[in-house]
């Protein structure tokens, strides 16, 4: 005996699918038999806005696999991957070594290189790994766009941020002013003997004048 599927359609006449459901704005609903009213929702608005919800009454929503739960979405919106707890926008858990991964089609396919951030196992230590390609990448701290702090590939720390026209790293600074502070700073552009590479020292600086108080300046040699 031989059964034949035959697609169903609700207010359409050509259903594409196995059931079809058409409307200005369709829903479907699967509630809860008892007092508690509990539901779940799938809709497309006329705009075009597809939405799974969840609304009633302190509501939840959870995504399983064969594995167990993966994903929870509390009801203040809160989004746990591996917690069905989440106390914070989003939460990452994981019992030994949770790793986010970030990558793009230069650093590798979505599943090696790129950048991980992860919680190094059996530790409290936080890693920030920029895998590149696989040799690893350089790392940059922005503001607004512009870069300020960069940790290169090989372990170099190099400071960008500019003041007075002067590249500065910031390494100590008086507790009680904090106009005055022990600044690493760039040299002169040229290379020619006498000029100066670098300098070391105590710095004031208000926010328009940088001035040196008391420093130490490389100068290039003769050799």
């Amino acid at each position: 005996m031989r059964y034949s599927v035959i697609p169903i359609g609700i207010n359409t006449t050509i259903p594409n699918k196995l059931v079809t459901i058409k409307a200005i704005s369709p829903v479907v609903r699967i509630e809860a038999a008892d007092s508690s009213d509990k539901r779940l929702d799938f809709m497309v608005s006329n705009v075009g806005i597809a939405t799974i919800s969840a609304e009633q009454s302190n509501q939840q929503l959870s995504f399983r696999t064969t594995g167990g739960e993966a994903v929870r979405i509390k009801a203040d919106g809160n989004v746990g991957i591996g917690t069905n707890n989440p106390n914070r926008l989003l939460t990452l858990f994981g019992n030994d070594q949770p790793v986010f991964q970030i990558t793009n089609n230069t650093s590798g396919t979505a599943n090696t290189n790129g950048s991980i951030f992860y919680q190094m196992s059996g530790t409290t230590t936080l890693a920030i790994d920029n895998q590149g390609t696989g040799t690893g990448g350089n790392i940059h701290f922005m503001a607004a766009g512009n870069n300020t702090l960069k940790i290169t590939s090989g372990g170099l720390l190099q400071t960008l941020t500019r003041s007075a026209s002067e590249r500065r790293m910031i390494l100590a600074g008086s507790p009680s002013n904090a106009s005055f502070n022990i600044e690493a700073h760039d040299g002169a552009s040229g290379t020619n003997a006498g000029t100066i590479q670098g300098e070391l020292g105590l710095y004031y600086n208000d926010g328009s004048t940088l001035s040196d108080t008391a420093t130490i300046k490389f100068e290039r040699g003769s050799g």
